[in-house]
C-alpha cells in the first residue's frame, strides 16, 4: 500500500527541480521554467506516469495497453521502445535529477532527491512546508491552472482518461488544503489523500434482483441484503478478494490487489463458483467477471477505493443478461473452457465500451475444474526425466500403500508445472486424480485447504453414489460452517477417505502453505491411501510440512541452457525471443522457469521477494562469505578462479552447500552459474564492505591476468581504480564491434561515457567508435549519433593535427548517414564537405559513395552509376581494411546491390545474376552485417522487378538474420519486404503492425520513412485494404518534397491511382497516373514504365467499383 510521500528536508531549495504537468509540462528549476520538448506527444504522457508511480517498477505490457490500446502485445512494447528512447535522448540535455530504469519487462523512474513532483509539492504546500514555499512561491496559480491538459491523447486506453481524471481530481482535493497561514510547529500535518494508480485486477459483479409487488417488506429485505453483503465479503476474503462497492442490488469484488499466490483471475473464477453454490438461492442471481486495468486509491484503514470504466462495465454486463447467468470477458478468454464458459453474443451499447470477445454459461452448469490451470502459458520442457519417473513411482504404488513421493525446490524452479503436467496426464488417460492447492492467502485459515477441495468435489455427480445421507448432510454442515465438532472428527476423516477412494493420484501443491488443521487430518488419512501415488510439492527451505511424512524426496535442478533455449522457443507468439534477446534472457534467467518469463521476479517491496531472499541467506549460511566471493565473479564463474580467490577449501565449500541448496548448477567441475540473478544479487549483498574491497580487488586482478576485459573493468570501477577501468572497456568494446556483438558494443562503450570523457583526442575517438556501433545497431538516423558527432567537431581545434583530421572526416561521414531525414540536399552538402577533405584514396571511395547514395535514394539514376561504379573501380585499389574505415559495412555492398537497382528500374539486363552472385560472396564472406544489407536491397529490386519468388526469399532470410542479430533498421525493412509477399499470398496484414514499423524507422532513420510508406502501401493495396492504404500514401506524398527517398515516388503515384479507382474516385486515377509516368520518365526508369505502363493505362480506362 503506497505510503506518503517525503522529500528531504535537508536539501538546498535552489537545488530542487520541478517535474510540473501543470499548464505546459516543464522544469522548473530557480524560478526559471524550461518546456519538456519531448518529439512524442506519449513521450511526456509515459514520462507523467512513471512519475506519478515513483521509484515504483511499472510493467510493460500495462504500459503497451495503456497507450495503444487493441494493438498486439508486441507492436505495443516496440513502439514503446521508440517513446523510452526518446525519454533517454530528451531528460539528460534537461538535467532532470531522475534516472529511468528500463528492465526487460518493468520500467521505474528513479528521482533523486533534488527533484520534486507534483504530488510532492502539492503535499509541501498543502502542509505549509518551508522548502515547498520557495520551490513554488506562487502557489495560487496551482489553483487557477489545469493539471495534464497536455497528457490528453486522441489514442489511448479509457483506463488511461480514467486515471488522468482521476489524477486531476487528486491534486485538486490537496489544493484545496492549502492552509490561509503557515502552520505553526505544532500543527498536525494534513490528513494524506489517496493517490491513484493504474493496476491489474479482476472484478466480479454479483447482481441480484430487487423483490417488487404488495406485501414486500422493504426494511427486511434491506436488512437481509445487508447481511448478504456481510457474508459475501468473508466468503470472497478467503479467495484474496475485497469487496470494493456495494448498491441495493449488486456488489463488486476486487481481486489482484493482496493476492500473493495465486493468479487473481483464476482465485475470481473459484469464488465466481462458490458464490453460485453458497448463494444460488437468490432470486435473479447473476455474476459478471471482468480482467484488466483499472483506475484504484489506496486508502488508509478502508477499503480500496476502484473507478474507471470497467466498474461501470460490470455493472452494465449484470444488467443485460438473464437470471441464473455468469458471464466473463476477453480478460478469461484462456481460462473459460477449463470452466465450461461458451462464447456468447450480448447487445451491448454501441461505442460504449471496447468491444471484446464474451463467454458465458448458466450458473448450474458453472464448475470448478479438477486441476487449476498451469501458472505459466509455457509448454514443459526439459522435464523427460522426472516425468518419467513419476510415472514409474505411479506404476510402483498401485500395489501399495500409502506411498508419497515429494517434489522439492526453491520458489519458481516449476514444481507446480511438473506435478499439473503429471496430473494432467492421469486424467488424458482416464483416471481420477484429487488436487489439494495450499495458499499463501489463506495458510492460517483452519480447514482452508479441505474446503477448497470439497468445494470442487461436492459438484460433481457421484457425490450420492459414494456418501450416505449422514455423510451427505455432514459435507454440507463443513461447507457451510467452514468447521467440525470435536466428536464429528472421526466421522469427517472417514468422510475424505470415502472421497479419495478411487484416485489414482492425489496432488498436494505447495504443502508449505497447507494450514494445521487439513494437514493434521491428511497426515491421519494418507497412510491409509491404496492403489495410488501421493504427489506432494514442497518449497526445500522453511519448516518441512508435516505432510512430507517418509516421502522419498526428488530434489528439482534448474533447467540446462538447452532446455531453457527450446522453452523460449516454443513460447507463444507474444513471448517470442530470437537472436541477441533469445540470449539475454537466458542469461537473465538462468534455469528458472518461472523467471524466464518474468525476468525480474516480483517487486522489490513485495512480502514473496523478501521470502525469497531471506530463503537464499538461510540456505547459504554455512558458506555465507565463500559463496559471495563467488558472487563477485558474475552469473558464470569458474571453479579455478573462486580458488584463486578464497582458497581450494573455501571453492569447495562454497560449491558443496550452493548444490545442496540449489543455488548453483554446474556444467562440469570447471564451470558453475547462479540459477538466477536474485541469487547472485542477494548473495552479493551479505558481504562485509571491508571484506568486499578486498575480494573485489582480487577478482579484478584475476580477469586482468585471463585477459577478460570485459569483467575486469566493473571491478576495477568498484575497487575506486577508474583509469583501469576505462581502458579495459575500451577494449572489450573493440573485441565485441571485431565480434559483430553491437548490443554487447554499445553498453561497453556506455559504461565507458558513463565514466565521462576527458577532451584527449582517444577520448574523441571513443565518442566515433560508440556511435558508429550505435548506427550499426539501430540505424543511420538517430539523434545519438549526431549529438555525439557534432560535440566532436566543437571539441576540436581550428588548426587540426593528421590525426584530428581524421577524426573530423569520421564524424562527417556518420553525419552524413545521419543527414538524409532533415531535407533532401542535406546529404548531398555533406557528401559535398567530405569531397573537399578527400586527401587520400580511401577518402576519395568514402566521398564517391556518399554522391552515388544519395543521388540514387533522389532518383538521379545516371548520376547515381556514376558514383557507384567508381566506387566499385576503387574497390580494386583498397584494402577492406580501407574501404570500411569510416563505415559499419562494407559500401561495395550498397553498391552492388543499388546498381542491381537501378538495372532493374531502367531494364538493364542481367542484373539478377549479378545481385546473386554479390549475395553468395557476402555468404561466403560471413560478415552477417553486409550479408543482412545486401538480401535487404537485393529483396526491394527484386520486387521493383516483379521476380517475387526470388524477392520473398531475399526478404525471409534477411528478416531472419536481422532479428537474430538485432540490427533494428533492417530488420523493420525486411519485416516489411516480407509482409509485401505475405499480403500477396492471402495473409492480410496489420494496420498497428505497419504503422509501428513506420514510427521504428522514423525513429532510426527519418529518411527512410517513404519507403517504410511505400511497401505498407504495397501490402496494403495487395490485401484490399484501400482505406488504410490511401491515408499511408497521403502521408508519403505531403511529405515528399522533404524526403530524400524519391525514387520510390512513381510506385507511391501509380497505387494512389489504384486505390482511387477502387474507391470511385475515377476523377483522380489519371492525374496520378500521370505523375507516376512523369517522375518514372524523370529518373530514366524504363524498365519500370515498360512493367507498368500497359497495366495502369488499362486501369485508367476501367469503370469505377461501386
Amino acid at each position: 500500500m503506497p505510503t506518503r510521500l517525503s522529500h528531504p528536508q535537508g536539501a538546498v531549495a535552489e537545488q530542487r527541480v520541478w517535474l510540473t504537468f501543470f499548464g505546459k509540462p516543464g522544469l522548473i528549476r530557480g524560478g526559471r521554467h524550461t518546456p519538456l520538448a519531448m518529439r512524442y506527444r506519449k513521450s511526456t504522457a509515459l514520462l507523467a506516469f512513471l512519475a506519478a508511480q515513483s521509484g515504483r517498477p511499472v510493467r510493460r505490457e500495462l504500459l503497451a495497453e495503456l497507450l495503444w490500446p487493441g494493438r498486439p502485445l508486441e507492436e505495443g512494447r516496440r513502439n514503446l521502445r521508440v517513446i523510452i528512447n526518446d525519454l533517454n535522448k530528451q531528460l539528460p540535455p534537461l538535467g532532470l535529477p531522475a534516472r529511468l530504469e528500463c528492465g526487460r519487462q518493468w520500467l521505474t523512474l528513479h528521482g533523486e532527491a533534488a527533484l520534486v513532483t507534483d504530488e510532492q509539492l502539492v503535499q509541501g504546500l498543502a502542509e505549509g512546508q518551508d522548502w515547498a514555499l520557495q520551490t513554488a512561491p506562487q502557489r495560487n496559480f496551482l489553483s487557477q491552472v489545469a493539471w495534464g491538459e497536455a497528457l490528453e491523447l486522441e489514442e489511448a486506453n479509457p483506463d488511461w482518461q480514467d486515471w488522468l481524471q482521476s489524477r486531476q481530481a487528486y491534486l485538486h482535493r490537496l489544493c484545496e488544503q492549502f492552509p490561509a497561514a503557515l502552520p505553526t510547529p505544532t500543527t498536525p500535518p494534513l490528513a494524506a489523500e489517496p493517490c491513484p494508480e493504474v493496476a491489474q485486477l479482476a472484478l466480479l459483479r454479483l447482481e441480484a434482483g430487487i423483490p417488487a409487488g404488495r406485501g414486500i417488506d422493504e426494511r427486511a429485505h434491506h436488512a437481509q441484503w445487508i447481511r448478504t453483503v456481510a457474508e459475501v465479503a468473508e466468503e470472497v476474503a478467503l479467495f484474496g478478494g475485497s469487496v470494493v462497492d456495494h448498491d441495493a442490488s449488486g456488489i463488486t469484488v476486487a481481486f489482484g490487489l493482496s493476492t500473493l499466490n495465486c493468479g487473481f483471475r483464476w482465485q475470481a473464477l473459484r469464488t465466481a463458483a462458490e458464490l453460485a453454490c453458497r448463494f444460488g438461492d437468490i432470486d435473479g442471481l447473476r455474476i459478471v467477471l471482468s480482467a484488466g486495468t483499472n483506475i484504484v486509491e489506496f486508502r488508509n484503514g478502508t477499503a480500496p477505493r476502484i473507478s474507471g470504466w470497467r466498474l461501470k462495465w460490470v455493472e452494465c454486463l449484470s444488467l443485460l443478461i438473464a437470471p441464473g447467468e455468469i458471464i466473463a470477458d476477453g480478460g478469461f478468454a484462456d481460462l473459460a473452457p477449463m470452466f465450461g464458459l461458451a462464447p456468447r453474443e450480448l447487445p451491448l451499447p454501441p461505442l460504449a465500451y471496447p468491444a471484446q470477445a464474451m463467454f458465458g454459461q448458466q450458473l448450474a452448469h458453472f464448475h470448478l475444474p479438477t486441476l487449476p490451470p498451469p501458472g505459466s502459458p509455457l509448454p514443459l520442457v526439459g522435464r523427460e526425466a522426472e516425468l518419467q519417473l513419476l510415472e514409474q513411482r505411479w506404476q510402483d504404488s498401485r500395489q501399495a500403500v500409502g506411498q508419497r513421493l515429494a517434489i522439492s525446490a526453491q520458489q519458481g524452479m516449476g514444481k507446480t508445472r511438473l506435478a499439473w503436467e503429471f496430473a494432467r496426464q492421469r486424467i488424458g488417460q482416464g483416471g481420477m486424480v484429487s488436487w489439494f492447492g495450499a495458499r499463501a492467502e489463506t495458510a492460517q485459515q483452519p480447514w482452508s485447504l479441505l474446503y477448497e477441495w470439497l468445494t470442487r468435489r461436492q459438484r460433481q455427480e457421484d457425490i450420492p453414489q459414494r456418501l450416505n445421507r449422514k455423510e451427505q448432510l455432514l459435507l454440507q454442515q463443513f461447507l457451510e460452517q467452514r468447521s467440525v465438532p470435536t466428536p464429528a472428527r472421526g466421522d469427517f476423516e472417514r468422510l475424505v477417505a470415502r472421497l479419495l477412494e478411487g484416485a489414482e493420484l492425489i496432488v498436494i501443491d505447495d504443502a508449505h502453505w497447507a494450514d494445521n488443521a487439513s494437514a493434521q487430518l491428511l497426515q491421519r488419512v494418507l497412510p491409509h491411501f491404496r492403489g495410488g501415488l501421493i504427489l506432494i510439492t514442497q518449497r526445500n527451505s522453511g519448516q518441512p510440512s508435516v505432510l512430507l511424512g517418509d516421502s522419498t524426496v526428488i530434489n528439482l535442478r534448474p533447467l540446462t541452457d538447452q532446455a531453457a533455449r527450446d522453452l523460449l522457443t516454443q513460447a507463444p507468439h507474444g513471448l517470442e525471443y530470437s537472436g541477441t534477446a533469445l540470449r539475454s534472457a537466458l542469461h537473465q534467467a538462468r534455469g528458472v522457469p518461472i523467471y524466464l518469463v518474468t525476468a525480474s521476479g516480483n517487486a522489490a517491496d513485495s512480502p514473496a521477494h523478501h521470502e525469497f531472499q531471506t530463503s537464499i541467506i538461510n540456505a547459504a549460511r554455512p558458506a555465507l562469505l565463500n559463496l559471495g566471493a563467488a558472487a563477485l565473479l558474475g552469473m558464470q564463474w569458474r571453479y579455478s578462479d573462486l580458488c584463486a580467490m578464497v582458497g581450494d577449501s573455501g571453492a569447495l565449500q562454497a560449491t558443496v552447500v550452493g548444490c545442496d541448496a540449489s543455488l548453483l548448477l554446474n556444467y562440469d567441475a570447471e564451470h558453475w552459474v547462479f540459477y538466477h540473478p536474485l541469487v547472485q544479487e542477494t548473495l552479493l549483498a551479505t558481504l562485509p564492505e571491508e571484506e568486499r574491497q578486498r575480494l573485489t580487488r582480487a577478482a579484478a586482478e584475476r580477469f586482468t591476468s585471463l585477459d577478460q576485459p570485459g569483467r575486469a573493468a566493473p571491478l576495477w570501477e568498484q575497487a575506486g581504480e577508474l583509469d583501469q577501468a576505462r581502458s579495459l572497456w575500451r577494449e572489450a568494446a573493440r573485441r565485441a564491434v571485431a565480434d559483430e556483438d553491437m548490443v554487447a558494443a554499445c553498453d561497453h562503450y556506455g559504461q565507458l561515457q558513463r565514466l565521462g570523457y576527458d577532451t584527449s583526442t582517444l577520448a574523441l575517438w571513443d565518442r566515433i567508435r560508440y556511435a558508429r556501433a550505435w548506427v550499426m545497431r539501430d540505424g543511420y538516423g538517430t539523434e545519438f549519433v549526431r549529438e555525439q558527432c557534432q560535440t566532436v567537431l566543437a571539441l576540436l581545434p581550428p588548426q587540426l593535427t593528421p590525426e584530428q583530421s581524421e577524426i573530423e572526416f569520421s564524424a562527417l561521414v556518420l553525419l552524413y548517414l545521419w543527414s538524409g531525414g532533415i531535407g533532401k540536399s542535406t546529404g548531398l552538402d555533406y557528401a559535398e564537405r567530405l569531397r573537399q577533405r578527400a586527401s587520400a584514396p580511401e577518402r576519395q571511395f568514402a566521398a564517391d559513395w556518399a554522391f552515388g547514395n544519395t543521388y540514387f535514394w533522389l532518383g538521379d539514376f545516371p548520376q547515381a552509376r556514376r558514383h557507384l561504379e567508381a566506387i566499385l573501380e576503387q574497390r580494386r585499389h583498397l584494402s577492406p581494411q580501407q574501404r570500411i574505415r569510416y563505415f559499419p559495412s562494407d559500401p561495395c555492398v550498397f553498391a552492388t546491390a543499388s546498381l542491381a537497382w537501378i538495372d532493374a528500374l531502367t531494364g538493364a539486363a542481367g542484373w539478377p545474376a549479378a545481385l546473386h552472385l554479390s549475395i553468395e560472396a557476402q555468404r561466403e564472406k560471413g560478415i552477417r552485417l553486409d550479408l543482412c544489407v545486401a538480401l535487404t536491397l537485393g529483396a526491394a529490386a527484386s520486387l521493383e522487378a516483379g521476380e517475387y519468388t526470388a524477392s520473398a526469399a531475399y526478404a525471409r532470410e534477411a528478416l531472419e538474420l536481422a532479428s537474430a542479430e538485432n540490427f533494428t533498421f533492417w530488420e523493420v525493412f525486411a519485416g516489411l519486404l516480407a509482409t509485401v509477399h505475405t499480403a500477396r499470398a492471402g495473409k492480410p496484414p496489420l494496420l498497428a503492425q505497419l504503422e509501428g514499423w513506420e514510427q521504428a524507422i522514423a525513429y532510426v532513420y527519418p529518411a527512410g520513412t517513404n519507403s517504410a510508406r511505400w511497401l505498407m502501401s504495397e501490402a496494403l493495396v495487395a490485401s484490399g485494404q484501400w482505406e488504410a492504404a490511401g491515408s499511408v500514401i497521403r502521408r508519403a506524398l505531403q511529405a515528399a518534397d522533404d524526403c530524400e527517398h524519391s525514387y520510390c515516388l512513381p510506385d507511391l503515384w501509380r497505387l494512389k491511382a489504384a486505390v482511387c479507382r477502387a474507391t470511385g474516385q475515377r476523377e483522380r486515377v489519371a492525374p496520378a497516373l500521370e505523375n507516376a509516368e512523369r517522375l518514372a520518365r524523370q529518373m530514366g526508369a524504363r524498365g519500370w514504365l515498360a512493367r507498368w505502363q500497359e497495366e495502369l493505362a488499362a486501369a485508367a480506362l476501367a469503370p469505377c467499383l461501386p
